[in-house]
């Protein structure tokens, strides 16, 4: 990966750990498809880049290393945004918001894939 696509992710990611910025944007319907689309990526991609480069190994034509790359950038914006969506509860109180564990946050598309109540 370049370093101005890492640099970029991170202030992404930096840009998203903000609380209010998540919270706002997230009242709007093509953001909340924007992090699922990344949670899904950060999280269902290390099995997905195993089977890749599997596949790359026993001599199929995939691009594994373009996989990899979108896979950290995903996983390095995810963070951020898993932070700011964590601690909604700082920002929005007074609506009724509460902040929910990181970790939480950070696997909920497993966690909702096993059947398991996020927040």
């Amino acid at each position: 990966m370049s370093r101005t696509r890492l640099t970029i992710a991170i202030a992404a990611a930096l840009f998203f750990a903000i609380p209010f910025v998540t919270f706002i944007s997230m009242m709007v319907v093509f953001p909340i498809l924007f992090y699922g689309l990344i949670a899904a990526v950060a999280n269902f991609g290390p099995p997905l880049l195993l089977a890749a480069f599997g596949l790359a190994h026993a001599g199929w034509r995939v691009k594994a290393q373009g996989l990899y790359e979108t896979w950290q950038v995903c996983s390095i914006l995810w963070v951020g945004c898993a932070f700011g969506i964590a601690h909604w509860g700082d920002v929005a109180a007074s609506m009724g918001a509460r902040n929910t564990p990181f970790l939480e946050v950070l696997f909920a598309p497993w966690l909702l894939l096993l059947g398991y109540e996020v927040g």
